[in-house]
């Protein structure tokens, strides 16, 4: 099971695919902005998110961006104020 780190941005037109679409996300990891989330996912875990946002979404108006973040690359994040890292399990559970 391949995992990596991903930093998840929305925009979405419509207020009710808007709250879906984020409830959706915070099922997958940590909000640190309205529309942006840290999550911590393995491949499978990926392929099931991305579908599962296109069935929320409306493909012609909204947008959602996945950026692949390394292990050298996350190391590298900078925080101020109240921001913080995330949490990544070091096992898991199967």
């Amino acid at each position: 099971m391949n995992t990596g780190y991903w930093l998840i941005c929305f925009d979405v037109a419509c207020s009710r695919r808007r709250y879906r679409v984020a409830r959706l996300l915070e099922s997958h990891g940590q909000r640190v902005q309205k529309s942006v989330f840290d999550c911590f996912l393995s491949t499978s875990q990926l392929s099931k998110l991305r579908r599962e946002l296109e069935n929320e979404m409306n493909t012609k108006e909204d947008k959602v961006y996945f950026f692949p973040l390394c292990d050298k690359d996350r190391g590298r994040i900078k925080y101020a104020g109240k921001a913080k890292a995330v949490v990544i399990p070091h096992y898991y559970l199967v």
